[in-house]
């Protein structure tokens, strides 16, 4: 693979989007290497990368609730273009890994960790150990799994982390942050993967 000049300047602007994402992104998006890798439990985990021979940075691209890795080509275009290696992966329940509910439009995890486990899987798999500089680059709850993999994971070897909107909490009234935790623990027990069916409904008629 090799670096494609696309323009002179470092980042896509809003006016070459349209021409930029049909075809330099377009280009580099083709030459990824992906696959899956099976959990504990047998759940599937996607995952990417975008690499050239002469990079010596990784960004570990971390997204956030109901994304895909598909969805932030033209983030991983302008870094790639700065020098970076591009890896990334969906988190179990959405995106390209295995979907736990039974409603695939909704997503579910049995226990939080299971997403740190599942971090901690595929950058094992990943050979980062080469490289001079390794950065996180994490969303939303992203940002919440990057921050408890590094505090429950000493001896990760990240140099830098960034953290965009990191979900490090719901913002519910003040008289029922007390009950809260409570509430959510014995409607999970109850319900299950089928909590909330109303919001897939509602999210499949905004598709």
């Amino acid at each position: 693979m090799h670096t494609i000049n696309a323009t002179d300047i470092s980042y896509t602007q809003e006016p070459e989007f349209e021409q930029v994402i049909n075809t330099h992104i377009a280009q580099l998006w083709e030459n990824r290497q992906e696959g899956k890798l099976k959990a504990k439990d047998g759940t599937q985990l996607y995952w990417c990368k975008l690499t050239h021979e002469n990079h010596q940075k990784a960004l570990i691209v971390v997204n956030g609730r109901i994304e895909s890795a598909w969805k932030y080509q033209e983030l991983f275009y302008d870094f790639f273009q700065q020098g970076y290696d591009i890896y990334s992966f969906d988190h179990r329940g959405q995106g390209l890994s295995s979907h736990l509910a039974p409603n695939p439009e909704m997503g579910h995890v049995h226990e939080f960790d299971d997403y740190l486990d599942d971090m901690d899987l595929v950058l094992k798999s990943f050979d980062l150990s080469r490289y001079q500089q390794r950065h996180v680059l994490a969303h939303s709850m992203g940002g919440n799994i990057a921050t408890r993999y590094i505090q429950t994971r000493p001896a990760h070897n990240f140099d830098k982390i960034a953290l965009s909107a990191p979900m490090y909490g719901v913002n519910v009234p003040w008289y029922l942050k007390p009950i809260a935790p409570f509430v959510a623990q014995i409607m999970t027990a109850i319900y299950g993967a089928n909590l909330c069916p109303w919001v897939s409904r509602l999210c499949g008629q905004a598709l």
